[in-house]
């Protein structure tokens, strides 16, 4: 029986058979023992955590499994993540931020090894992690790992787009994180889709996520705070602000090309189209800065790009 918190990593074979396994209607002779007891287990994990009333059956060491045997075996179901978001608590209280980002990694290591297919169970960790760097890790997996469509070639920027705009729950963090793991994806390709993250948000919800944000400076993190300034001139002083924050801390402001889906390639890497160093971008924006913004924000600005 695997109930260590470090088991888990340990058989991806038997991890990926458990995801098939309620599709597979032959039972081969060769299978050992170790690996039906071991597939077994899964299954019933992935049980318990669907039993509302058995779920504190648990053990606390369990939920690391649990959670990865539950997220493979329910990701093609739309409807389960209330579901989802009700039971990660659970899982958070048991499993400390270090083996939750390992829960979270192994996890969509499976999804890779998938196809992209069960992209959907990372979906309470983008929402629910009490931790925002892992609810920007699960963004940025969801973004990278979920396979295209013809109508959406980068639906995985689609999908978090959605999540971000969900309504806000009080029981639920701040969904700035999601707006960082997509503005770090540095490709301008995306600007086209992260622009209907400006309109339909909030006055309060998009200004908090300009407070709070932590994303890579780049063209296309640039670009889109440059959007904002134009389509929700009320939150310019946001706005201001944001590029002030984020800006010293790189050295060259770039624009690249992102392989996606991650999956498809075989050694996956940005291919750099551009860089400017702060003075040059500043200059480069400069003309759209002073369209929207007073002397004194752009100012601030131009002290920022040092």
């Amino acid at each position: 029986m695997l109930t260590s918190s470090s088991s888990f990593v340990n058989d991806q074979g038997i991890l990926y058979a458990c995801t098939m396994a309620q599709n597979r209607h032959d039972r081969r002779m060769g299978l050992f023992q170790d690996q039906t007891d071991s597939l077994s287990e899964l299954k019933r994990l992935a049980a318990l955590v669907q039993d509302p009333v058995r779920v504190d059956e648990i053990g606390g060491s369990q939920w690391p499994l649990a959670m990865i045997s539950y997220g493979l075996a329910t990701c093609n179901d739309e409807s389960n993540l209330d579901y989802s978001l009700e039971i990660y608590p659970r899982f958070a209280a048991h499993s400390s931020p270090v083996i939750r980002q390992r829960t979270l990694s192994q996890l969509s290591d499976f999804i890779a090894q998938r196809q992209g297919d069960g992209w959907r169970a990372l979906s309470c960790f983008a929402l629910a992690d009490p931790e925002a760097e892992i609810r920007r890790q699960a963004a940025f997996r969801i973004a990278t790992l979920t396979p295209p469509d013809e109508k959406d070639p980068f639906r995985g920027v689609s999908e978090v787009k959605s999540l971000f705009l969900l309504p806000v729950r009080r029981e639920l963090p701040s969904s700035t994180p999601l707006a960082d793991a997509l503005l770090s994806l540095s490709d301008r390709r995306l600007l086209p889709n992260l622009l209907e993250l400006i309109v339909p948000a909030s006055r309060e919800k998009l200004s908090q996520t300009l407070r709070e944000l932590d994303t890579t400076p780049n063209s296309l993190s640039g670009e889109w705070l440059l959007s904002c300034s134009e389509l929700r001139p009320e939150l310019t002083e946001d706005i201001c602000a944001a590029f002030c924050r984020i800006l010293p801390a790189v050295e060259q402001v770039i624009d690249l090309v992102l392989p996606l889906p991650a999956w498809r390639f075989k050694n996956p890497s940005p291919q750099i189209l551009h860089g400017w160093s702060r003075s040059e971008y500043f200059r480069r924006i400069l003309p759209r800065l002073e369209a929207c913004m007073s002397p004194g924000q752009i100012e601030r600005i131009r002290a920022a790009c040092g």
